[in-house]
Parts: C-alpha cells; structure tokens; sequence
C-alpha cells in the first residue's frame, strides 16, 4: 500500500496495521500513482558524477606514495 505526504514523498506499507506509523499528513493513493510519482523522481535526478583516479585518491585522503605502500608497491 502506497501513500504520499503533502510534499510528494512516497511511503510504502505492507500491512495496513502499521498506518499509525506515517506522518498525520499522509494519503493512500494507487500503484500507478505511486510509479507516477517515482517516476517523476527519478527524471529529475542528477546524473552520477564519474570521479578520475586522482579524485577518487584524492577522496581518500592518500597520497599516491601512502596508497603504493599500503599496496604493498616498490615506492
């Protein structure tokens, strides 16, 4: 069973015993309208930023000689 609160989130019951735990602003609404919404959701999602190496090392704090001797690589 799907519901929607006032600012569109989704939430999602598999019983209807566990009602009293959504937020007092929340409807039930239908599958299609709950695929309407997500799919709403997802379109207006950002696209997945791809990391080169170095940003992905730089993420980890590492330096390029830390990593190789973490590695276990001839520094």
């Amino acid at each position: 069973m799907y519901f929607k609160d006032t600012n569109n989130s989704l939430h999602f019951l598999d019983s209807s015993e566990f009602e009293y735990l959504l937020p007092a602003d929340c409807t039930p609404i239908t599958d299609e309208e709950a695929q309407a919404i997500q799919a709403e959701i997802a379109a207006n999602q950002p696209a997945p930023v791809e990391l080169t190496p170095q940003e992905k090392l730089a993420s980890a704090g590492l330096s390029v000689d830390e990593l190789k001797e973490l590695l276990g690589i001839a520094v």
